[in-house]
This record gives structure tokens, C-alpha cells and sequence, in this order.
């Protein structure tokens, strides 16, 4: 059993327990450890605020595909075995309550806002970080969110279940792990040394079970109590109210009583006139001096339930503050749990001056660092990248790599789904489950849930459709397949176009419509060839050999007159015509732009870029695609996206020398996407050393 040392820190608005510990000891295990941690709240009458708890933590840490994995959970609760709660009422006074004099609904309203603990690694763990053995390594693990308390009122064999906390499973932020000290200063080891750690495993020695941070709001019972503190200053005012009305009322009758004994003295003694008079008067002046009274006391009620009222009322606002901090750190703490999974934001490719492939975000900042020698763009989670010596594999949005680049490619199908190579193609999961073997010459994404698959090397071969668990939906009926080349969400999206019969120098006989993800046909098989070109939009050729677009309920949106039709992001497409010029048109059937451009092709969101040929060469410029019209003019030598704002444009090329010291030079400005210019040009040498040619 390890030895134990524990201390909590108090912080505003809370329940700190003075606990007894016990932990079950550690175990670790070929790159795994784990332990468990159990504490037991007792509450000291000094405490000031406290709440009789019990936490069951557990940790564990192994290794997934050769990279550290490290997770802990929480269970906790409250009982009337461990003690009572202590906290200061509305008025300041100091409040003692077992928990089975509170309701148990009240009890569970209670939430942790945040719960770290601390212990100490064993010194084959801390030596494996390449420290010396002497030195002092502990560890610091985050609980996530804990959940509900389970409560237990034994007296009256009642219990309310509570709830795991949760906490996003994998690797944590490793820079904030594991730390030294340095006098009263605690230093983090950096992220390689703690991996290196939690890798080799480690055991968890003389624990220093610290609870380093342990923040929890009891608004609930303090409200619970506090209505109750109400409703009894109430009824003690009401009691009062009536034991003052009670004598006044008793006052008055005795002094009734005086009046009818001076009334018969009167009688009795024959008084005149003047006695019966002054005895009238009398009377008078007590009936007004009761009203008075009577008058006095209830405005003094009145004033005292209004000073109750209004007490009671910035109490339960002050609650309320407090509750919604509370609940402002709760969602804090939620929000920095689920800020350790994966980036939502999409992520773009992009190349530096040495051809290597990085992800940038959509304001240009780099967020995967250019290391790749190719990168394909990222669907869903995930995108497929290869090393220098042109092996292939998966990384994540943080670059993390999920499958070992130990393939000759790889491709992302779905969003756990991976086309992985090694000869011939095979399907697999993330964690490398075998969907379909690697027998396949070709599979291709479908939906992301399903795919396409051909045995044959040829690209008009035959392809078979399979779902995510590697069931065959259909025969190898189709000699050609293709899906919409955008919107990468989506995996190709849920159309494909397919052929039964296709013949690329005799399409007279070709037979092409669009399917679904299970087969059924959604276009008939009436065209020679056919293509996804947005969600639901696809471009048919007839008989005649040109093309058409039509949607999914078999509209026509464009006529049956266009030489060639292809995509252009997820909104857009291009039409060629006869005299290979092309034109910008959207997906609702409006054509934006003349046949004026010899190319186009999508620049970036909003934009696409297009190609002229002048007198003076080729040239480029930008269109919106909002509107069709140029933003900027074509005469540039090339434009290339820097960000969603930004672009390098080739206004010049210059050349010098010959044969050894031939040099080209390129002059390039940065741009805005109107075209104006942001910075001053610069020139770049871009070409050396061409070689003369023999001239013996």
C-alpha cells in the first residue's frame, strides 16, 4: 500500500474536504499503468464551508499504434457515514446540517466545477526520460467534468444514483503533465519527456494525493436552506404580530372593564351631568387612541414583512450570481476539455519554397508545418500524407500521425474509413482492422459509408459497391465509376456516375446513368456518358454527343449544347464550348461570364481564377463568383493563394546570362483579391545553371 500525504487548496465558492485516503496499489504493465484513488471527506467543525464527499478516481495509461495514451475517470459522492455539511447562511451565521435532513433531489443538484490531483512517478519511469534517477518527477491529471454525486441517505435506506464523469479518452496537453521542483517553483517536463514517460509506463510512488484544485458550488443546498430560513423568520413574525394584537386587544378590555367599574361607582354615587360627560369624553379619546394604535402596529408589519421581502429577495439574486459564475466555470471547464479534440475549422494544403506540403486555416495560419512530400486535403478528421522516402499514412487535424506512414498510399474513404496499399489495395479502420484485404486494384469513396471496388488495373473496369463492413452490395456490374470531385465532407457525396457498357472509341452503344449508395438508379441508363458536377447535379451527354445538366428529379437546368461540363467547388461549374473556351455558371442554371477564358480553375473561396492568351502570352486574373465579374484584371504571370485575403502575383520575368550562369528571376507583389497592392515588389531567382548547347 503506497503511503498517502494529503492536502486541498480552498477556493472561493466551494466544498474542500479534510479527507482520509486509501488507494489501491498501482500496477504497470508493458506500456501500461494504472491505479485507483479513494477519498473519504470527514469535515472538522472549524471548517467554514465543507460538504461530507468521497471521490473513486481511476488512471490509466497504455500506448495506441506507438503513441501514449493517457486517461483518467472520476466517481463521487455524498453520505450522512462521512459527516455533516458546513456553510454560512444569508445572514452570516454559521449552518451545521447532516445530509439526511437535506432532500435528495437538493444533494444532487450539487456539481463539481473543476478537480486536479498530484502524485509522484517512479524513478524507472523518471530515468526513462533521460533523468537522473534522483530527481523528483510527479504528475498532474485532470478529472474532465464529473458528473452527477450518487447520494445516500442510510437512515432512511434511500439512494439517488449519480453519474461518471466524462473526459475526452487520448493523449492530454503533455506540456502540462508532468512537472519537478525547483525550490518552491514547479517545472513542466516538455512534451518528448513526458510521452517518454507515460510510453515506458509508470507507477504512481509515495503519492502525494494532492487535490490541487477542487472547485464546487452548493447553491442548491444554500438555497434550500435559506428558503426554509424564510419561511421560519416569517412564521416568527406572524407569531409575534399576533401576540401583540393579543395584548393590545387584552389592554383594551381591561381598561373596559375600569371604565364600566367607574360607570357603576358613578351610578352608584348618583354623579351629575358633569361625571357622565367626562366619562363620554373618556371613551371618545380611548376609541381614537385604539385606532392610532391599531394603526401604528400595522405599519410596523408592513414594514417588516417589506424589509423581509426585500432581504430574501438580494439574498436569492446574490445565489444567483453566484450560481451563474458557477455555471460560466463549469462550461469553461467543458469547453477546455473539448478543446483537446480535434480542430473543427477546415484545413487547407498548401506548398512553401522547397515543394514541401503543410495545412494552413482559413486566415493563412499555418497549423501543420510544410514536412510532407505530398498531402492530399483533409475529409473529415483526416487526410493522407507521405515521407520522403514515399511511404504513405494518416494524420489528423493536429497532425498527428493515426496510421504509421509505413504504406506505398493511402487515401481517406470515409471518417473511419482508409484505402491503405501495399502491392494492391485493402480497406481498414482506424485502429487498422482488416475491412478488405489487400487484393484490390482500385476502391473508391461512396458516401463515406460505402465505396467502390475493381479488380482490374484498367480504368473502365469492372467495380462492385461494398458497404463500411465489407458486405457486397452489388456484382462488378459497372465498367466505370466517378463521384463529385468537391465538397469533401461529404466523400464524394451519395451520387456516382457509372456505365454498364462503355466503348471510349465506339460510344454509340454506351449505356451511363447516375446510382445511389445502394444501387438504385436515379438517372436511366440512356446516356453515353454521364458526371457528378455538384450535389445533386449532373451532366448527361447524348446521342448527338453533347452535354446537358440535369438535377436529381430529372430537370433539365441546362441545355443539351456544351462540348464538355465539369465541376468548380461546391457551387459552380465550367462550360465548354465548341471553340475550346470556356465560361463560369452556377448550379441554379445561370451563366455568369462570356465563353471568353482558355481556362478556369478554383482559386480559392469566392474566387476562381481564370487564363487568357494575348498577344503578349497567357495571362491571369480573378473572377468572383458571386457575381462573374473580374476582380482582378488578367495581367499577371501567376497567382497564387496565400490566404482567404491575400495572393503572390508574377508581375515580371527576367532572365540573364548563359549557359553555367544563366539565371531567371521572378518579380512577384502581394495582392488583395481587388487587386490592389499590399506590399512592395520583391525579386526572386528562380532558375539556375542551364547548359549550352555543343556547338562543334
Amino acid at each position: 500500500m503506497n503511503k498517502l500525504i494529503v492536502f486541498f487548496a480552498v477556493i472561493l465558492s466551494m466544498s474542500v474536504c479534510s479527507a482520509s485516503v486509501t488507494m489501491a496499489e498501482s500496477t504497470k504493465g508493458k506500456n501500461s499503468s494504472q491505479g485507483q484513488l479513494h477519498i473519504e471527506n470527514h469535515p472538522s467543525l472549524l471548517d467554514e464551508e465543507a460538504m461530507p464527499c468521497y471521490f473513486d478516481i481511476q488512471w490509466k495509461q497504455w500506448t495506441l499504434i506507438g503513441e501514449p495514451v493517457f486517461n483518467t475517470k472520476i466517481v463521487w459522492g455524498i453520505n450522512d457515514h462521512l459527516g455533516t455539511f458546513h456553510f454560512k447562511d444569508r445572514n452570516g451565521k454559521s449552518v451545521t446540517l447532516s445530509p439526511s435532513t437535506i432532500p435528495l433531489e437538493v444533494l444532487q443538484k450539487i456539481f463539481i466545477v473543476d478537480l486536479d490531483f498530484d502524485g509522484r512517478v517512479d524513478q524507472n519511469a523518471v530515468r526513462s526520460a533521460g533523468l537522473s534517477a534522483r530527481e523528483k518527477v510527479y504528475f498532474k491529471i485532470g478529472s474532465g467534468v464529473p458528473g452527477k454525486p450518487t447520494v445516500q441517505h442510510f437512515s432512511a435506506r434511500e439512494t439517488l444514483p449519480g453519474t461518471e464523469n466524462f473526459n475526452v479518452p487520448g493523449s492530454p496537453n503533455w506540456d502540462r503533465v508532468f512537472y519537478t521542483y525547483s525550490g518552491d517553483e514547479r517545472t513542466y517536463l516538455p512534451p518528448e519527456q513526458a510521452k517518454q514517460i507515460v510510453t515506458h509506463g509508470f507507477e504512481a510512488v509515495e503519492v502525494l494525493s494532492r487535490v490541487s484544485r477542487l472547485e464546487a458550488s452548493l447553491f442548491s443546498v444554500k438555497a434550500w436552506y435559506n428558503s426554509r430560513l424564510d419561511e421560519q423568520e416569517l412564521k416568527k413574525l406572524k407569531q409575534k404580530q399576533q401576540h401583540e394584537s393579543d395584548n393590545l386587544v387584552a389592554n383594551y378590555q381591561k381598561q373596559e372593564r375600569r371604565n364600566k367599574e367607574a360607570q357603576s361607582r358613578q351610578d352608584a354615587g348618583q354623579d351629575d351631568f358633569l361625571a357622565e360627560l367626562d366619562d363620554q369624553l373618556s371613551q371618545i379619546d380611548l376609541d381614537k387612541e385604539r385606532q392610532r394604535a391599531t394603526e401604528r402596529l400595522a405599519a410596523k408589519q408592513r414594514q417588516e414583512i417589506a424589509a423581509l421581502e426585500k432581504s430574501s429577495q438580494e439574498y436569492l439574486s446574490k445565489l444567483d450570481r453566484q450560481q451563474k459564475k458557477d455555471t460560466l466555470k463549469l462550461q469553461a471547464k467543458r469547453t477546455e476539455v473539448a478543446r483537446r479534440t480535434l480542430p473543427t475549422e477546415k484545413l487547407l494544403v498548401f506548398t512553401d519554397r522547397t515543394e514541401r506540403y503543410g495545412y494552413k486555416d482559413s486566415k493563412g495560419n499555418i497549423v501543420i508545418p510544410a514536412q510532407y512530400d505530398s498531402a492530399s486535403s483533409f475529409y473529415g478528421d483526416y487526410a493522407s500524407a507521405c515521407t520522403g522516402n514515399h511511404k504513405c499514412g494518416i494524420i489528423d487535424k493536429k497532425g498527428t500521425v493515426i496510421i504509421p506512414m509505413d504504406y506505398d498510399y493511402s487515401k481517406v474513404v470515409g471518417p473511419d474509413l482508409f484505402v491503405l496499399e501495399k502491392g494492391k489495395e485493402g480497406l481498414f479502420d482506424r485502429n487498422l482492422n482488416e475491412i478488405l484485404p489487400f487484393r484490390y486494384s482500385r476502391i473508391e469513396a461512396f458516401g463515406g459509408d460505402h465505396v467502390a471496388v475493381s479488380e482490374l488495373s484498367s480504368d473502365y473496369a469492372d467495380f462492385a459497391l461494398v458497404d463500411s463492413s465489407g458486405t457486397f452490395l452489388t456484382d462488378y456490374d459497372y465498367d466505370t465509376f466517378s463521384t463529385y470531385e468537391f465538397g469533401d465532407e461529404d466523400f464524394g457525396g451519395k451520387y456516382a456516375a457509372v456505365c454498364t457498357a462503355y466503348n471510349y472509341y465506339h460510344p454509340k452503344n454506351n449505356r451511363c446513368g447516375i446510382i445511389d449508395e445502394q444501387g438504385k438508379t436515379v438517372v436511366p441508363f440512356d446516356y453515353k456518358y454521364t458526371k457528378v458536377v455538384g450535389p445533386g447535379l449532373f451532366a448527361v451527354r447524348n446521342g448527338r454527343y453533347y452535354y446537358g445538366v440535369l438535377d436529381s428529379n430529372l430537370k433539365q437546368i441546362f441545355p443539351f449544347k456544351f462540348y464538355d461540363i465539369e465541376p468548380l467547388g461546391d457551387s459552380h461549374i465550367t462550360l465548354r464550348n465548341t471553340d475550346e473556351k470556356y465560361a463560369l455558371a452556377d448550379h441554379q442554371g445561370h451563366v455568369l461570364t462570356g465563353f471568353d477564358f482558355s481556362e478556369l480553375e478554383l482559386f480559392s473561396e469566392g474566387y476562381v481564377r481564370f487564363q487568357i492568351e494575348g498577344k503578349k502570352g497567357r495571362k491571369m486574373g480573378l473572377l468572383s463568383t458571386s457575381t462573374g465579374k473580374v476582380a482582378v484584371p488578367a495581367k499577371f504571370y501567376e497567382i497564387r493563394a496565400l490566404d482567404q485575403d491575400r495572393a503572390e502575383a508574377t508581375i515580371s520575368i527576367h532572365t540573364k546570362g548563359h549557359c553555367s550562369a544563366y539565371r531567371v528571376y521572378t518579380e512577384s507583389v502581394v495582392i488583395d483579391m481587388h487587386g490592389t497592392q499590399l506590399e512592395a515588389p520583391k525579386t526572386t531567382l528562380t532558375r539556375t545553371g542551364e547548359l549550352c548547347l555543343n556547338r562543334e
